[in-house]
C-alpha cells in the first residue's frame, strides 16, 4: 500500500507531463483520471494515446495527441490466440502488427508527442517527465533521449514479485503456491517481448532518437528502479513484499464524476417491471464467436429467472425474445452499477474495479491475459466465484456461477464490505502522491526561481535554471546562450548486473557519443576491474554532465582509482559525489 510521506516545503515545479497509453478505452479511462488530478497541482499534462480515444480525452479538458495503432486489431488477435506468453512474441511483431512499418510508425509517434507542439492549439510543449503505461514500449527510450524522468502506471502487474506469476502468463493452468516459477514468469515475458521487438526498437533508437543499439541484457534491466505506480486497490491485492520503494500500490482511479448521469427512460421503465437485474458485458473484447456466447447467456438466464442488462455488443439481433434482457450501449459503469445486484463480465482490470467499488458479487469469463488473474483475484477475494474462461464456458456453468451470486449471503457481504473500504481509498490521489515523492527534484529544481524545472545548467555560476529564468537572464544581456549546457535529470541504475570490464567499455562508449546529459551512474557490485576504470576515466575526461558516480564493491585496485581521480583532475566539470565503497583496493 502506498505510505503518503512529509511532503517538501518547496513546491514541485509546474511540469510539462506527457502520458502514453496503449490499449483500449479500458486503459484510457483511468489515466485520464490520474491526468486531471496532476492538473489540480498545475501541471500541464498531455495524453498520447490512439486517435479513436481523442474524443474521450476531449471530452475531458485535457490534452490529446495521437498515437498510431489500432487497439480493436491487438484485441481481436488476443481473442484469437489466448493472450497467453506463447503466443506473446507474434503479438508484437508481425501478426498484429501487419508489417514492421506500422510498429515503426507506433514508436515514431511515442516520441513526437513528447516534443510536438500542441496539434490544435500549436503552443509548443517539450516534455519534462514521461508517464506511461508498458505497452507503449517508446517511454524508456525517449526519457533516454530526453534525460528525464520515466514514471510507469499500470493496473495490472508488472514488476518482478515471487506472490503471483505476470498475468500475461496465465492460462486455464495455474499455479500460484510455485513461488520461484512467479518470480521467472516476469522476465520470461520481458525475453519473449524483447524477441519480438528488438530489431524495431533498435531501429527507432538509432534512427530516430540517434542512440546506441541495445543488448538483450541491456533492454531486459534498463526498468529494473523506473519508479512504477500500480492503480489497483491495496486492499484487493496489497502491495508484495519483495518490492522496493520505488514501486507504490495506489488504489484505483476513478473519474470524479464517473458516477453523474441520468438513465434513459426506457431503462428505468424496464428496472421497475422486475427485480433487480444482473449485467453482463465484455467491454471492448472483440473476436470472439458472439452468437455461441449470448445463446448461453440467454438459457443461464431463462434457468435461474434472472433479468439482465446485456451490454449490446454481445446481442445479436434486435428481435429476441427475451423479455428478461435489455441490450445497453457504451454507458458508464459507475452509474450503471448503481441499479444492479451482481455482474459477469471479461475481467478487464477497470469493469472489476467499478463492479468490486459498487460491492457487487462478480462472475469473471476471462478471454486472455490478464483476465484471468483478475478472476482469481475475484475468487480469493470471496467477492465472486472461480473464472469460467470463455472458450469453455457452458449454460450449465453459467447456471451455476449465476445461482451462487444470487444466492451465496456471505459473498454477498465480502463484495459489500470490500467495496466500502475502496470507496474509501482516493487512488489517484495517492499516486499524484507517489509520482512527486519520486521525482528527482533536487535535480529538476531551477535556481533563482523554482516555478518551472530546471532544462540549462550555467557552469561559470553553478546554476541550473529554467527556459523562463534563461529568457530573463538574455533580455538583460547577463547571459549568451553559448554560455547554457542543457540540463538533464536522468540516473542509469546498473548495480548488479554483471558488467564487467568489456561491458563498462561499451557503456563508456554508448555515453562518450550519444547526446544523452546523464547525470547519474550507478555500476556497483559489477566485478570491474582496473581494465573497465580505464575505460570510464576516458569518458570522464570528455563528459560534461555526470556529477555522481557510484563505484561501490568492484576490484578497480590501486591503479584503477588513480586513473579516476585524475581524469577528474583534467575534466571540465566538478563530481560533487563518487562512491568507491567497499572497492578492493592493492594496498592501502
Amino acid at each position: 500500500m502506498y505510505q503518503s510521506t512529509t511532503r517538501s516545503v518547496r513546491p514541485i515545479p509546474r511540469l510539462n507531463i506527457v502520458i502514453q497509453v496503449v490499449g483500449t478505452r479500458g486503459d484510457v479511462q483511468p489515466l485520464i483520471a490520474y491526468g486531471l488530478e496532476l492538473t489540480k497541482h498545475n501541471h500541464r499534462v498531455r495524453i498520447a494515446t490512439h486517435a479513436t480515444h481523442k474524443d474521450l480525452v476531449k471530452q475531458n479538458q485535457l490534452e490529446f495527441y495521437p498515437l498510431a495503432g489500432d487497439p480493436s486489431e491487438l484485441m481481436r488477435f488476443m481473442v484469437k490466440n489466448g493472450g497467453i506468453n506463447l503466443h506473446l512474441s507474434t503479438i508484437f511483431s508481425e501478426e498484429i502488427w501487419k508489417n514492421r512499418e506500422t510498429m515503426r510508425i507506433i514508436l515514431e509517434t511515442t516520441w513526437n508527442s513528447c516534443i510536438c507542439d500542441n496539434p490544435d492549439t500549436g503552443v509548443p510543449f517539450t516534455a519534462d517527465v514521461i508517464i506511461a503505461n508498458p505497452p507503449s514500449f517508446g517511454h524508456i527510450h525517449c526519457a533516454e533521449k530526453l534525460g528525464i524522468p520515466l514514471h510507469i502506471v499500470f493496473g495490472m502487474p508488472w514488476s518482478e514479485t515471487r506472490q503471483f506469476p505476470h498475468p500475461f502468463s496465465l492460462s486455464e493452468d495455474r499455479n500460484y503456491q510455485n513461488y520461484e516459477r512467479n518470480r521467472e514468469s516476469y522476465e520470461n515475458i520481458a525475453k519473449l517481448t524483447w524477441r519480438g521487438l528488438h530489431n524495431v526498437i533498435n531501429h527507432f533508437r538509432k534512427e530516430q532518437l540517434k542512440l546506441p543499439e541495445l543488448t538483450k541484457q541491456q533492454a531486459l534491466s534498463m526498468m529494473r528502479n523506473v519508479p512504477h505506480t500500480y492503480c489497483w486497490s491495496p486492499s484487493l491485492i496489497p502491495k508484495p513484499a519483495d518490492w522496493n520503494s520505488n514501486i507504490d500500490v495506489s488504489g484505483y482511479f476513478f473519474h470524479p464524476q464517473a458516477s453523474n448521469g441520468t438513465l434513459p427512460q426506457d431503462l428505468h421503465t424496464f428496472l421497475k417491471n422486475g427485480d433487480r437485474p444482473l449485467y453482463i458485458g465484455f467491454g471492448s473484447i472483440d473476436g470472439h464467436d458472439r452468437e455461441r456466447l449470448f445463446k448461453i447467456i440467454c438459457h443461464a438466464l431463462e434457468r435461474t429467472g434472472r433479468r439482465a442488462i446485456v451490454c449490446r455488443k454481445l446481442v445479436i439481433t434486435e428481435n429476441y425474445e427475451h423479455t428478461s434482457i435489455f441490450p445497453i450501449g457504451d454507458f458508464s459503469h459507475d452509474l450503471l452499477f448503481k441499479y444492479v445486484d451482481g455482474i459477469c463480465h471479461h475481467g478487464g482490470a477497470g469493469t472489476t474495479a467499478a463492479g468490486l467499488r459498487a460491492g457487487l458479487p462478480t462472475i469473471v469469463i476471462p478471454f486472455f491475459g490478464d483476465q484471468y488473474f483478475w478472476g482469481d483475484v475475484v475468487q480469493q477475494s470471496g467477492a465472486g466465484p472461480g473464472p469460467l474462461p470463455a472458450a469453455t464456458l457452458t449454460t450449465e456453468t453459467l447456471v451455476s456461477a449465476i445461482t451462487i451470486i444470487s444466492n451465496d449471503q456471505v459473498m454477498k457481504r465480502v463484495a459489500q464490505d470490500l467495496g466500502n473500504r475502496i470507496r474509501n481509498e482516493n487512488g489517484c490521489q495517492a499516486a499524484v502522491e507517489s509520482f512527486h515523492r519520486q521525482l528527482p527534484l533536487q535535480r529538476m529544481r531551477s535556481d533563482l526561481e523554482g516555478t518551472y524545472p530546471a532544462c540549462f545548467r550555467i557552469p561559470n555560476y553553478n546554476l541550473q535554471v529554467s527556459w523562463p529564468v534563461a529568457q530573463v537572464l538574455f533580455s538583460h544581456e547577463l547571459l549568451t546562450q553559448d554560455e547554457l549546457i542543457p540540463w538533464a535529470t536522468q540516473e542509469l541504475y546498473l548495480d548488479n548486473n554483471r558488467v564487467s570490464d568489456m561491458g563498462t567499455q561499451l557503456l563508456a562508449q554508448a555515453i562518450s557519443t550519444s547526446n544523452t546529459n546523464l547525470r547519474v551512474l550507478y555500476l556497483g557490485s559489477n566485478g570491474i576491474t582496473y581494465e573497465g576504470a580505464y575505460r570510464l576515466a576516458e569518458m570522464l575526461k570528455t563528459n560534461r554532465t555526470l556529477n555522481r558516480l557510484y563505484f561501490f564493491e568492484n576490484n578497480l585496485g590501486d591503479h584503477g582509482i588513480q586513473l579516476l581521480t585524475e581524469a577528474l583532475a583534467h575534466c571540465d566539470r566538478s563530481l560533487s559525489h563518487m562512491d568507491l565503497n567497499g572497492s578492493t583496493l592493492e594496498s592501502d
